[in-house]
């Protein structure tokens, strides 16, 4: 499996969309670190990404996220 399947795999086994600029943002914050990210890291990449795009996410809970990110 390649690095970008197993961050598409994550985002779907958490219920997350794994639209291209999100996995290619986690996907570089992995290889920046040469490590296995947490799921705590990869959640807040999820949260920034939403910032970004004006969809803010108030709560720091997964269930949250799911439902404004889009799953």
């Amino acid at each position: 499996m390649s690095g970008v399947s197993n961050v598409v795999y994550w985002l779907h086994e958490h219920g997350l969309t794994p639209t291209d600029h999100l996995v290619e943002e986690i996907f570089r914050a992995a290889k920046e670190r040469n490590r296995v990210l947490a799921d705590a890291e990869i959640l807040e990449i999820c949260k920034f990404e939403a910032v970004e795009k004006e969809r803010p996410l108030p709560l720091d809970t997964v269930s949250a996220w799911k439902e404004r990110i889009g799953s």
